[in-house]
């Protein structure tokens, strides 16, 4: 009985690519040992798709199977190669120098993804990577450059805040006098000023701002005061991070969805959640947001990759449930056996099992 095993793989990885760049690759679990051959004679794509096939399983000699097969195409110059390994390294707080390196390499290779994390982690910052606005603005430039939309989306945030800096509406006293007033755009735009302006910047202070702003709906204000909690390194903050990007993000900030989808599809600071991602993601395209669009199509796509990798060992167990008499598990195993899915196609069986 032949079984096959789907891969999805993104030709620009998960943040860039539309939904015409899917490419789907079959590989005949029976000749795995011919797609490892390949790899071995520098076959970069082969490698990329057998980290895949590895990534997916939890195990730890699996896991390690992936880094080393991502590491190999990375070696070779392939951009999504380096992709798919900086990601498995970042997910490891460890290896952080390893995954900025490969996230370079990728970025250098021209993978916009690749750019995109490494603007966003000099955005940031974090306890071995120090923050860098202008390295932020020039990574962020050369992916939007290349129509990246979520590139363009983070450079115009961050000149937003630019201009605040160098031209306020009002000046910091009228501002803050307004705010005391609850004129609630007013503290935001006090907030801005105190997280913009070097000569007085004050993270405490544009927090207050920003919260008294997002307790009374300002939707960006919730999303600026979630920015500056995920930068920090206090676990409390990072927490309160999450609930301020689920404020802004049922306030309609479509980029809050977006990050927050992000947050939880990558697994970085919360267990990996498709489920939520997807919710996320579903929330944003019906209030049209083009990125929440085409990342809910690669989400379904990767959903589509676990449900194959799984329904191998289901066929024997729904046919040995359906003997014991349950009548869903003979409706599924005819199923799977109509589809051919990771089994030999097998119509007249199929039919059996409906009846």
């Amino acid at each position: 009985m032949q079984s096959l095993i789907v891969i999805f793989v993104f030709l620009s990885h998960w943040l860039l690519a539309s939904t015409d760049e899917q490419r789907v690759v079959l590989i005949d679990a029976n000749k795995l040992d011919q797609t490892i051959q390949a790899c071995s004679n520098n076959d970069s794509r082969a490698c990329v798709d057998l980290g895949l096939f590895y990534e997916g399983d939890v195990s730890l000699d699996n896991k390690t199977k992936a880094i080393k097969f991502f590491r190999k195409a990375c070696y070779a110059d392939d951009s999504e190669g380096c992709a798919y390994l900086a990601d498995m390294y970042f997910a490891d707080k460890k290896n952080t120098e390893k995954a900025m390196t490969a996230y370079k390499r990728s970025c250098d290779l021209g993978d916009t993804y690749a750019c995109n994390n490494l603007a966003r982690i000099y955005r940031m910052g974090n306890d071995l990577i120090a923050k860098d606005h202008q390295k932020a603005i020039q990574l962020y430039s050369k992916s939007c450059q290349k129509g990246d939309s979520t590139a363009c989306m983070n450079l115009n945030m961050i000149y937003k805040l630019d201009k605040y800096a160098k031209k306020p509406s009002k000046d910091l006293e009228t501002l803050k006098s307004e705010c005391q007033a609850d004129q609630f755009v007013s503290c935001k735009e006090a907030a801005l000023i105190y997280e913009a302006t070097a000569s007085i910047k004050d993270d405490e202070r544009a927090a207050k701002l920003f919260k008294k702003a997002c307790i009374n709906a300002d939707q960006e204000s919730c999303s600026y005061l979630a920015d500056l909690y995920i930068t920090s390194n206090e676990e409390q903050k990072i927490s309160q991070a999450l609930k301020f990007y689920q404020k802004a993000c049922k306030l309609q900030d479509m980029y809050a969805c977006n990050v927050l989808a992000d947050i939880y599809k990558t697994g970085i600071l919360v267990p990996k959640n498709h489920k939520k991602a997807l919710k996320l993601y579903q929330y944003g395209c019906d209030n049209n947001d083009a990125v929440a669009c085409m990342n809910l199509n690669i989400v379904k796509q990767q959903n589509a990759k676990q449900f194959f990798r799984t329904v191998s060992s289901s066929v024997k167990k729904f046919t040995k449930q359906c003997k014991e008499g349950s009548m869903l598990s003979c409706r599924k195993a005819g199923f799977l056996l109509h589809k051919g899915y990771k089994t030999k196609q097998n119509t007249k069986l199929a039919l059996q099992f409906y009846k």
